[in-house]
């Protein structure tokens, strides 16, 4: 069977390597696509395979298409543009998170439903990469220029339990399946027993999905025996961003993982996080379309109380309204969808997929990065904005 492949150029040398490493895989790749069609022109690898843009698909033959794209707002961009061109045949994407740790994405002869989501191109319902919610806002950690605002965030407010599985229903309806769903915060071990309601639930309403806890690790030795087994029975992945006071934890950390046989986001043991980036901006005077294209958070899908925004900052930059002497009416995203009211997830997609409004606040191209830091007093928005 022949596979086209949709990949970065930073990437195709993972997906080589990969298939070379199992002989069934080895010689399939029939082509790659070019995902920004900017690099169309010359092959790569000993066998010079070419290197063709989306809309030159048609002209070669292929059985399988493997998406291979670091973000997921790019996964559902192309999901669309596949599904406008009808294409009906075996469509797989690789999780944007298993890419960047370069995980081997083939388990005994085939791709590893683990790692690897096939995406059902003949359902009438939309798929959708990528799902993040708070289980509360705030952190006990407290980075600078956090990219969920948790600093700001004076008093714990939880998930509403009853609205989020509600909500999942509603999703499950709307969309043939979710890639992953992720549970984080602020930090979600905070409220470990809401934590756990939340990852049943989203493994409740999708069985065939990734579901991710995310948290920086600083409580994992503090959670109960029976927080891990629930873990482990809902078939749950652990994502432990490796800040530099959870570094410090790693062996603890892998003990409690390995104890409880619990998988886990690899890049714990590889990556350190030592920067944050600030790049929003207080006037919407930037160039929404540019913004929305290059920005790596654009797919990050954030579900707060029955919403769902195009990424955090939109979502969440409210939480500095005090700081700023503004109403958080002035800050937060106004194109967010409400999933309970909407009826199509084709047209809840496309405006996900579309710039927002917080696009246009976006000085991604003054970008400028902020030294990893634990704030311990008043948070200061200019660690968070771009001035100008």
């Amino acid at each position: 069977m022949d596979i086209a492949v949709i990949a970065h150029k930073l990437h195709r040398a993972h997906v080589l390597k990969i298939f070379k490493f199992h002989p069934e895989f080895k010689n399939r790749i029939n082509c790659f696509v070019d995902w920004e069609e900017r690099d169309t022109e010359d092959g790569e690898d000993e066998k010079k395979i070419p290197i063709i843009s989306l809309n030159a698909l048609s002209q070669y033959k292929y059985d399988i298409i493997l998406i291979a794209v670091p973000w997921p707002g790019r996964v559902n961009q192309l999901f669309l543009k596949l599904h406008d061109m009808k294409i009906t045949g075996e469509v797989y994407a690789i999780r944007p998170t298993m890419i960047e740790s370069q995980r081997d994405f083939i388990n005994s002869g085939k791709f590893d439903d683990s790692i690897v989501d096939k995406i059902p191109m003949s359902d009438e319902r939309p798929f959708l990469s990528l799902l993040e919610t708070h289980v509360c806002d705030d952190c006990n950690l407290n980075c600078k220029a956090c990219t969920h605002f948790a600093p700001f965030v004076k008093e714990r407010k939880k998930a509403d339990i009853e609205k989020f599985e509600s909500s999942l229903h509603k999703a499950s309806e709307l969309f043939s399946g979710i890639g992953l769903v992720s549970i984080l915060g602020g930090e979600a071990l905070l409220e470990p027993e809401l934590c756990i309601k939340m990852l049943q639930l989203s493994r409740k309403y999708f069985p065939k999905s990734g579901v991710m806890l995310t948290t920086n690790g600083l409580l994992m030795p503090k959670m109960k025996a029976s927080f891990w087994e629930s873990i482990k029975e809902n078939n749950c992945i652990v994502n432990v961003t490796p800040y530099p006071p959870t570094v410090k934890m790693i062996p603890t950390i892998l003990d409690i993982l390995c104890k409880y046989d619990i998988k886990y986001d690899p890049r714990l043991e590889t990556s350190e996080i030592k920067t944050f980036a600030k790049y929003m901006s207080l006037n919407d005077i930037y160039d929404a379309h540019w913004n929305n294209e290059m920005c790596a958070a654009a797919g990050c899908y954030q579900y707060q109380d029955g919403y769902i925004g195009k990424c955090p900052t939109g979502m969440y930059i409210d939480f500095m309204a005090d700081s700023l002497g503004m109403s958080p009416l002035d800050l937060k995203t106004k194109d967010a969808v409400n999933i309970l009211e909407a009826d199509d997830g084709f047209d809840v997609l496309r405006k996900l997929c579309a710039p927002s409004d917080m696009c246009r606040k976006c000085a991604k191209k003054l970008r400028k990065d902020v030294c990893w830091e634990r704030i311990d007093k008043t948070p200061d928005p200019d660690d968070w904005l771009i001035r100008s």
